[in-house]
């Protein structure tokens, strides 16, 4: 992996730390990678260190030597914090590729959840992340980014789902007026007769012929009611057919609705709670998982460019506008690749809006698929960029190790290898 910058390291590595190897025993290649990775990074930019006398307390363990023993847990493949404590223990050039200082104590484990909680709540995580693929990819071209999700799976119980319909408090209500109609209805008090059940007899005609007028009445309006009845039925599925106004008054879908509103409202409407989800492997079996939904868009080398964490079961193309406002702002591409569960119209219309081609499978939805042209359909090839980085986060930077509970700490783990795979991908290319 570093084979390109061999001959810098060796010119360097004594240049600006003199002694560091006899000091510390031999350091091994994963030692050499994380100090590159760290050395991209720089979290020193992003914290402030400064210590006030005016501050109560003893003074806080520093913020970026405890972010680098996270990154330092990603790349080393270790799962728990604990572990890593213990690592940093028995590894003395670890504990100082980290910035912790010779010869004092480390932090426990308590004070490194409470700077894993300060780090999820704040979101430093994301600048971070943000500055990272300006400064690998901000102000050039890049030609495709591709784009998909995959299930993060979770520690928690599914939350239920609320009633998030906006008709739901209009359709009680006017379910509460009808009961409450057909109960005074019932409670209306009846006349004598009505109540014994016996028809009042009049003088001038005789209870038999009466009730024979009536049987001839019926008999004879029977076949006109059948025929106007029967008309009724065909006219008004004329109407339904042929009506503009059903369809001017068509209640908009959920993505339309989110075509009109700014990012920030769409990121605020998507459910961020663990719960189920399910999702078609690549041999067309679904399977299900408990735990939350990573969606990402890649730059053709792997980088991650965006990343949005929601719940297992918000459904991909749902988080597709916010995903390409949030690409948009930080590159500029050419064509934007997603499967088959982002065929819809108003993601294309919003992709085309940025003056960008979208290349996105067809779903046939119970009808006949429809096959790329030839020159889409080798574009299209390279939609398996994201796919492999989705493995490499979940394989290799604890992607599958997520022993944190609740969306901003899972986002704040998940993070930790995704600015990881960042920095990776910067010094392969530098």
């Amino acid at each position: 992996m570093f084979s390109s910058v061999s001959g810098w390291w060796a010119g360097c590595f004594e240049k600006f730390l003199p002694g560091f190897e006899n000091e510390c025993e031999e350091m091994t290649s994963q030692h050499k990678q994380l100090m590159l990775i760290l050395d991209e990074i720089r979290f020193e930019g992003f914290f402030d260190e400064s210590f006030t006398l005016s501050a109560r307390g003893r003074p806080k363990f520093s913020r970026s030597a405890l972010a680098c023993a996270f990154i330092a847990k990603a790349v080393f493949r270790i799962e728990t914090t604990r572990a890593i404590i213990e690592r940093l223990q028995a590894d003395k050039k670890l504990r100082r590729i980290c910035g912790f200082k010779t010869g004092k104590r480390l932090p426990c484990e308590a004070s490194f959840s409470n700077a894993f909680a300060e780090f999820a709540h704040s979101g430093i995580l994301n600048k971070v992340h943000e500055v990272l693929v300006q400064r690998h990819l901000g102000g050039t071209m890049i030609e495709n980014v591709a784009r998909d999700s995959t299930e993060i799976d979770g520690r928690e119980k599914p939350l239920k789902k609320e009633d998030t319909n906006e008709n739901s408090s209009e359709i009680s209500a006017i379910m509460f007026q009808k009961r409450a109609s057909d109960s005074n209805e019932s409670n209306k008090p009846k006349s004598e007769s009505a109540e014994s059940g016996v028809t009042p007899i009049t003088e001038s005609a005789g209870p038999t012929e009466d009730f024979q007028r009536k049987i001839d009445a019926t008999d004879s309006m029977k076949p006109l009611q059948k025929i106007g009845e029967e008309d009724i039925k065909k006219t008004k599925k004329v109407s339904k057919k042929s009506s503009p106004k059903n369809e001017e008054h068509k209640p908009l879908t959920k993505l339309e609705l989110q075509a009109k509103k700014s990012q920030q409202q769409i990121l605020n409407d998507l459910s961020k709670n663990a719960d189920i989800g399910g999702k078609k492997n690549s041999k067309g079996h679904t399977q299900f998982w408990i735990g939350y939904k990573l969606h990402m868009d890649v730059a053709p080398d792997g980088t991650p460019i965006a990343c949005l964490l929601t719940s297992a079961s918000v459904h991909d193309s749902m988080v597709s506008l916010a995903l390409e406002s949030i690409t948009n702002q930080r590159v500029l591409s050419l064509y934007t690749l997603a499967d088959a569960a982002y065929d819809a119209r108003v993601i294309k219309e919003n992709i085309e809006s940025y003056g960008k081609i979208a290349v996105i499978d067809h779903n046939p939805r119970r009808g006949e698929k429809l096959d790329f042209d030839p020159c889409k359909s080798e574009r299209y090839k390279a939609r398996t960029t994201v796919e492999r980085t989705n493995s490499e986060i979940k394989d290799n930077l604890g992607g599958r190790n997520v022993f944190v509970r609740g969306h901003s700490k899972v986002l704040c783990h998940l993070m930790f290898g995704v600015i990881t795979l960042c920095a990776k991908r910067i010094v392969l290319a530098g």
